[in-house]
Formats: C-alpha cells, sequence, structure tokens
C-alpha cells in the first residue's frame, strides 16, 4: 500500500514497486489507509512529507494499534534522521527519495511482504472453508476483501440488487456467528478472519 498525497510521487512510487513485481494500492488518503480492508495483509510505503492529518508517522501508529502489521518504509525527503527513530519504534525503516538506497529499500519491503504476509487469498480460502460458503456468497467476499465496503460498492461489482446483497451478507454473518467469529459487519469479520489466518500462519492456535 503506497499512501502518499502527492499525486507525482504516489504515480513514480506507485511503478517502482509494480516494477518489481508487487500488487500496488495507490492511496491519496490517509483515511482511506486506514479504513481498507487490505491493510491487515500488506506491506506500507508512506510518505512523511506530504501526509497530513494524520502525517506519515501518525498514520503508521493508527494502523499499528488497528492490528495492520505489515513491514513499513517511511519516505522523506532529506529528513530521515529526524525521523528515523520514531520509525523505528513502529517497526518501520526510513529511507530518502530518490538517493542510493530508495530502490534497494523498496525492493527490500516487496519481498519481506512476498514471503511472509497472510493475503486476502488465504483469507478467502479459509473463509470458504469455515464459514462453508456458497459460490454466491464466496464471491461476495471476495469484493469485500478488494476493498469495496459498501453494499452500493459491493452490488455494483458484482452487478446485483443492493437488497440481493444485504441478504447475502446476512447470510455470511450469520454463518459467522455460528463459529464465534465476529458478527458485526463484514469488514469487522475480515478483520477477525485476518488475525486467525495470520496466527495459523505464525503457528498460533488461532480458533
Amino acid at each position: 500500500m503506497v499512501v502518499d498525497a502527492e499525486p507525482q510521487v504516489l504515480g513514480s512510487v506507485s511503478r517502482a514497486v509494480e516494477g518489481l513485481g508487487a500488487t500496488v494500492m495507490a492511496i491519496d488518503r490517509p483515511r482511506d489507509a486506514l479504513a481498507h480492508p487490505s491493510r491487515f495483509c500488506c506491506g506500507f510505503v508512506l510518505d512523511f512529507d506530504s501526509l497530513q492529518q494524520p502525517g506519515g508517522i501518525e498514520l503508521l501508529a493508527q494502523l499499528r494499534s488497528d492490528g495492520a502489521l505489515g513491514p513499513a518504509l517511511i519516505l522523506t525527503g532529506n529528513r530521515c534522521r529526524e525521523v528515523a527513530s520514531e520509525a523505528a519504534t513502529l517497526g518501520a525503516s526510513c529511507c530518502e527519495k530518490g538517493s542510493a538506497h530508495y530502490l534497494k529499500a523498496l525492493r527490500s519491503l516487496v519481498d519481506t511482504v512476498r514471503h511472509g504476509m497472510t493475503g486476502p487469498g488465504d483469507v478467502l480460502a479459509w473463509l470458504v472453508l469455515t464459514l462453508r460458503l456458497t459460490p454466491t456468497e464466496r464471491r461476495t467476499v471476495g469484493v469485500y476483501l478488494e476493498g469495496i465496503c459498501t453494499r452500493e460498492g459491493v452490488a455494483s461489482a458484482l452487478n446485483r440488487s443492493e437488497n440481493t446483497v444485504k441478504e447475502t451478507t446476512s447470510h455470511i454473518l450469520a454463518k459467522a456467528t455460528a463459529v464465534g467469529l465476529a458478527d458485526d459487519t463484514v469488514p469487522a469479520l475480515l478483520l477477525d478472519a485476518y488475525r486467525q489466518v495470520a496466527g495459523r500462519m505464525a503457528g498460533g492456535s488461532g480458533m
């Protein structure tokens, strides 16, 4: 996930990450990063200089407190020494944009994500088995995992009516209730599922 309020920088960093073979979620508003379901299964490239309310460090702190623990890289203009200590306390590294270490830092981040993170496919597969999802329910969860979280958006993506999506969502959440997973909303269910799958991958007991 690349988060940068400057369109030109957002585009160039996103292209650099894509060039390393990674899928990129390019986001220009911090609040969108904080609401994105995939924040629990990705790495982060955050611009310290352009992000405001919250800034890059504050945004990462909020992501961490929310349970988004993926590797992170803070980009700065020439303030790396200033922010490196704060970044390190949040499990992030720091790099100056365009420096000799810039591409190396991005490559390291991509490699870490590629070899050690829980992905949407892992979560969807686990939910299909755990909740015994029907094909329609599976497709609906898949759309939510892509970051589309409104009933209108899901209905549009699936070419279904909002009432149909509402009914399908109710069935999914009822199944979540039956097995003791979070059942307030689908995003809450996905957060719980990410944690369950990550725990199992790390050797935890999970459910």
